[in-house]
């Protein structure tokens, strides 16, 4: 049961990924396969394992199409391990954009962990930031240091 579990939730996975990485719509993606892709739909969907499992894989593109696209209240998980510790301007303006988005992450910067949330409608963008580094980012949205 436990494998059936695990492999329906690779593929769901797989087949959201493929979905923001080659953008496809909703309308195109029912023809192929009779579905109706969402990423919003997929996402919510999820127990919190699968969340933190696709979370961990997805790019920064597909980050940001997820962003794009959600509609209602969702948080995007980026833990540690997928070691990003800098946001992209491309990301922020995304995410500033859409008032539905809460960013978690938690990162490693010189040797210390942080955790960072950026709630739902208070991000912040400025054209003249290419990237929002580990420190500017606990300063501004108030992250903590994890023990």
């Amino acid at each position: 049961m436990k494998k059936t579990k695990a492999l329906i939730s690779a593929l769901l996975t797989l087949a959201m990924c493929i979905a923001l990485c080659i953008g496809i719509n909703q309308s195109s993606a029912k023809a192929a396969t009779g579905w109706t892709l969402s990423p919003n739909d997929f996402y919510i969907k999820m127990t919190a394992e699968e969340k933190a499992a696709f979370d961990y894989q997805l790019t920064n593109i597909e980050r940001i199409e997820l962003i794009k696209s959600a509609k209602e209240a969702v948080t995007i998980k980026i833990p540690k391990k997928a070691e990003v510790n800098t946001l992209d301007k491309y990301f922020m303006k995304a995410l500033a954009n859409n008032p539905y988005v809460t960013v978690d992450m938690t990162y490693e910067y010189d040797g210390t962990t942080y955790h960072v949330v950026i709630p739902a409608g208070k991000a912040e963008y400025d054209e003249d930031i290419d990237y929002y580094g580990p420190m500017y980012l606990v300063g501004k949205y108030g992250g903590t240091v994890v023990e």
